[in-house]
């Protein structure tokens, strides 16, 4: 019973932090309305890179991840690759609106690189660490059911704002692209924000 409520209450704790709006959230607006599948995708990219992240943290490496130079080198790498996202964004016309099967896997990749920032590694470090280490006092096996509640929160919520949205814009219209184009904006907006708290972290470090 101890260990549903703790699974229970994963469940939870992860929506309060996915329900919040980040670069995630824009890489799922941005994309849904070519590929209606594209909040699972942005989803799993996320859960790639939470996948190690708790192996470490199992391992005893929570730590290193609340270290200012870690959240430097963090900012700079997420701040870096959502800037570059963001411009490209702002660059695309309505041909490049059209579905494409050979484009799909994108929101993979952009959900992994939506989820290198700071906070999100903060977060890991601090309250998830916790988690993690609550449930390695039980087992492997409850480590593992852990991942899996925490993961579903993310699959459930982008993946139904991702058929939302989708279902919501005519594909290919003057709307979509200004849709892309916002979120290219606040991708940018994100990316800059945390490379200048990298440069931050670095000159706090330096001083």
């Amino acid at each position: 019973m101890e260990i549903a409520y703790f699974l229970i209450s994963v469940f939870f704790v992860s929506l309060s932090g996915a329900l919040m709006p980040g670069p995630v959230l824009a890489v799922v607006v941005r994309d849904a309305p070519r590929r209606p599948l594209a909040g699972f995708e942005a989803a799993a990219g996320h859960a790639l890179l939470e996948l190690p992240l708790v192996a470490a943290i199992a391992l005893g490496f929570s730590a290193l991840l609340s270290t200012p130079i870690a959240h430097a080198a963090v900012g700079a790498v997420g701040g870096a690759a959502l800037v570059w996202m963001g411009i490209s964004s702002l660059r695309v016309d309505s041909s490049a609106l059209l579905p494409s099967g050979a484009g799909a896997p994108r929101s993979i990749s952009s959900g992994l690189l939506a989820s290198l920032n700071p906070y999100f590694f903060l977060w890991w470090a601090t309250a998830g660490a916790a988690i993690v280490a609550k449930a390695v006092s039980w087992s492997m096996w409850v480590l593992a059911l852990m991942y899996f509640a925490h993961v579903l929160v993310d699959f459930l919520w982008f993946g139904a704002v991702g058929l939302i949205v989708s279902r919501s814009m005519p594909l290919g219209g003057a709307w979509q692209l200004w849709l892309v184009r916002i979120c290219g904006v606040f991708m940018a907006a994100f990316g800059v924000y945390f490379l200048l708290g990298a440069v931050a972290g670095v000159s706090g470090q330096s001083g």
